[in-house]
């Protein structure tokens, strides 16, 4: 029924904001690398689009309880996972019975709307995607580069052909083919695309477009990280200077050079050191330590 998968939705919504808020509060952290925060971003993805958990002890969940009225557990698989009941505005999950008549109006009513909004997103979202892919297709190829006289900064469009274009008269500066080759080995356009869908099924919360926002300006930070990474701390200075000769793109749906905000990518890159062992492997427990915390309830 649709009130039903809109009052598991509204938990997950719930869920999901906690731990993206959570995630929101590491990226504050100046040590943590952006290749590492933008990981993080995987759990509110998580949250938000899987009802269930693995049960554990010292977990989020456990600092939120009060935002909950109960943990469910998840008899499909049993009993080793269980749902966060944050709504509580049911008696019994399996079905849900409402408390009253009027809280199951709601849901109904409620559900409705969801479904019409969330319908017309994803619609909309694919249409642009595919009309700035058509608009494309007449890009001149020069050996595995394409070039353009309608985009005014480099970019990877397409997720299964993925193709790197280059305004019309731009040079093919190493670094930048650099880091649009660097897009299409992480599958960024794909993840872009999750994302906004995502975004786009828990459109009534807000926090789910600020993490969104968010989540694409670290997947750029991360890109540049990934870059100097393979390159060379003594080609920073290098790749700023590519940064700083194309606008910002205000194309949302492909992973662009100039994707991000300017300021903030030429202030990591020049401040970019290399991670030590010693770092990597305390990064690694963290990293570890971060999942369980907010994946399990």
């Amino acid at each position: 029924m649709l009130h039903e998968a809109f009052y598991w939705l509204a938990c997950m919504s719930i869920t999901g904001a906690i731990c993206g808020l959570a995630v929101m509060l590491m990226r504050l952290i100046p040590k943590i690398p952006r290749r590492v925060s933008v990981l993080f971003w995987l759990i509110p993805l998580i949250r938000l689009t899987v009802p269930f958990g693995i049960k554990g002890k010292w977990t989020l969940m456990d600092l939120t309880a009060f935002l909950h009225s109960r943990e469910i557990p998840f008899p499909a698989l049993d009993g080793a996972f269980s749902s966060m009941n944050h709504v509580g505005a049911a008696q019994t999950h399996y079905p849900i019975d409402y408390r009253t008549e009027t809280l199951k109006r709601v849901f109904e009513i409620s559900g409705i709307i969801w479904l019409i909004g969330a319908a017309a997103l994803v619609i909309a979202f694919f249409l642009l995607y595919f009309a700035s892919l058509k608009e494309l297709k007449d890009a001149t190829p020069r050996g595995e580069i394409f070039y353009s006289p309608k985009i005014n900064c480099p970019a990877v469009y397409g997720v299964f052909k993925p193709r790197i274009i280059l305004p019309e008269g731009s040079d093919a500066k190493e670094l930048v083919i650099l880091h649009e080759r660097t897009h299409i080995k992480r599958l960024d356009n794909l993840f872009r695309i999750i994302a906004f869908i995502t975004a786009a099924i828990h459109w009534f919360n807000p926090l789910a477009w600020v993490f969104l926002k968010h989540y694409l300006a670290d997947t750029e930070l991360a890109c540049d990280e990934a870059v100097l990474a393979k390159c060379g701390e003594e080609r920073k200075k290098d790749y700023a200077t590519a940064l700083l000769s194309y606008a910002e793109s205000k194309n949302a749906f492909v992973s662009a050079f100039g994707g991000a905000t300017i300021r903030t990518r030429i202030e990591k890159i020049l401040n970019y050191k290399k991670l030590t062992l010693f770092s990597a492997v305390i990064l690694c427990i963290f990293v570890f330590a971060v999942f369980y915390v907010l994946l399990a309830n």
